[in-house]
């Protein structure tokens, strides 16, 4: 049996010695992964206030001179509108569009003889009853950046808002009230 016993201890993987040796590795070891796994919370509430909003201010007056309608109206052709407008807002606002609030009106050109007709809109539908043109919708959208910083204020040119058609044969003036449109976000 002693040839036996020699034969069995030296196939054991674990010996004594081993086994010891693992333990004590293993007390360090189980703690320490217990330790990483117990995990403490506290709870509590935050809150945000919604901010509020304020319009878009068109600066007019002696101040802003550049700004209205260039060119001139002329049979076959378009005129831009430049306007200057300051964001009263507490946050960055993107301005985007120009928007005809009611009504324009032929206001010069030859006396009762413009066809308020001939005088069309980008971008927005518009009818036509005696010297009133009527128009809804947006008539432009400003592409690129356009990005107006807290109380900054800024110059906005919109191409080619309003035309006038080339089988005019009178030249027109108009008055008109619009709105320009600010975005935030995306």
């Amino acid at each position: 049996m002693s040839e036996y016993k020699s034969a069995t201890a030296k196939k054991r993987f674990w010996t004594k010695k081993k086994a010891v040796v693992a333990g004590v590795l293993a007390s360090f070891a189980i703690p320490a992964v217990a330790y990483a796994a117990v995990f403490i919370f506290g709870f509590g509430t935050a809150t945000v206030a919604a901010n509020t909003t304020a319009e878009l201010t068109i600066l007019t007056g002696s101040d802003y001179t550049e700004t209205g309608f260039t060119p001139a109206l002329v049979p076959g052709g378009q005129t831009s509108y430049r306007v200057a407008v300051r964001n009263n807002n507490a946050f960055p606002v993107t301005v985007n569009g120009l928007i005809v609030e009611n009504t324009f009106e032929v206001t010069g050109g030859t006396a009762g003889q413009c066809d308020i007709s001939h005088v069309s809109t980008t971008n927005a539908t518009a009818t036509s009853a005696g010297s009133t043109q009527t128009v809804t919708g947006k008539l432009t959208t400003l592409t690129g950046q356009n990005a107006l910083a807290p109380g900054e204020q800024a110059y906005y040119t919109f191409p080619n808002v309003l035309k006038q058609a080339s089988t005019a044969t009178k030249l027109c003036g108009v008055t008109a009230d619009f709105a320009v449109q600010g975005s935030v976000g995306s």
